[in-house]
């Protein structure tokens, strides 16, 4: 452990940390799970010494025996008394100081799970036994067993529990859950979701409430929410590589692409990317590769450049 982190713990347990020293102590718990454990291991440790040792250092039994010993000499006691008394009392502030930060660390300062895709697709089962794949460079944090919030493309298959619902934390909203399998995309700048099967209520964050059956494909852009009947086969299908396409107009194709690789898409030319079509699919792993085969293809460049497709005239 290191040695700063050890002396602001000794500090903790002396009752003599200062709040900085504190905060510095939240942040180091929350930056491995290794740590986190660690600490909780520290804590389980002098839970145990406050209910016994430290405990019984304070037997009151014993302390009022050895003042009564002093009272023969009334002069030369008092001092002991009043060492005593502030004794007890450092005992009990010290002891409250602990108590509130353990109970802090546990419940408010409580280190999220962050789980990252970067360059493969990611497969995780939660704690509550939910299955999810978590797109290429998208991220999904879990808040608690039955609630998370996803930053990219993920695909969920919800644990049943009518009596605890599944929530999902979106940018623009949030998606309850009893127990289902559906698709979900957000970004800075919309939503999208797909159900595959069972049931699920989407709310705005202005609460804007709207329900989905198996089939509804929805998009969200700028608190509106619209149902649209056309379900693009690459968010149905959201995880199934490589993408395929048939005549798809190449404006569809790199949105698909921001949606896979969750990243963003600039168009600096002159053309109209409606009006140029796509037929076949694309396998690569990466996105540079993708983008140097539809160089390859078309009179433009495509190039990425931090987290963004730039598309600009040759």
């Amino acid at each position: 452990m290191d040695k700063n982190i050890q002396n602001i713990l000794d500090k903790i347990l002396a009752g003599n940390a200062s709040k900085e020293e504190v905060s510095m102590l939240n942040d180091w718990s929350k930056e491995a799970k290794e740590n986190l454990q660690e600490l909780n291991k520290i804590k389980d440790l002098n839970h145990s010494i406050d209910q016994s040792a430290t405990l019984q250092a304070f037997d009151s039994e014993v302390a009022f025996d050895r003042l009564n010993s002093k009272m023969e000499n009334p002069a030369s006691s008092w001092k002991k008394y009043l060492l005593y008394a502030l004794w007890i009392i450092l005992f009990i502030v010290t002891y409250t100081s602990i108590s509130h930060f353990w109970n802090k660390m546990g419940d408010e300062q409580k280190p999220n799970i962050e789980m990252a895709a970067t360059n493969t697709i990611l497969e995780e089962k939660l704690p509550d036994g939910t299955d999810v794949s978590i797109g290429l460079n998208s991220k999904l944090e879990i808040l608690d067993n039955r609630k998370v919030r996803l930053n990219g493309l993920a695909n969920f298959n919800v644990t049943k529990n009518p009596k605890n619902p599944f929530v999902v934390e979106l940018n623009h909203g949030n998606i309850t859950v009893l127990g289902t399998e559906f698709s979900v995309f957000t970004s800075q700048n919309k939503e999208e979701m797909y159900l595959k099967e069972g049931k699920i209520k989407y709310t705005t964050t202005n609460k804007v409430q709207v329900e989905l059956k198996p089939g509804d494909y929805v998009t969200v852009t700028d608190g509106n929410v619209v149902f649209l009947k056309n379900v693009p086969d690459n968010l149905k299908n959201a995880f199934n590589y490589p993408l395929k396409y048939t005549k798809t107009n190449l404006s569809q194709v790199l949105d698909d692409l921001g949606k896979h690789y969750n990243v963003k898409v600039q168009n600096n030319s002159n053309q109209n990317l409606d009006s140029m079509n796509f037929s076949g699919k694309l396998d690569e792993d990466n996105l540079k590769n993708v983008l140097a085969d539809l160089s390859g293809i078309y009179n433009l460049e495509f190039k990425l450049q931090n987290d963004e497709i730039l598309i600009s005239q040759k």
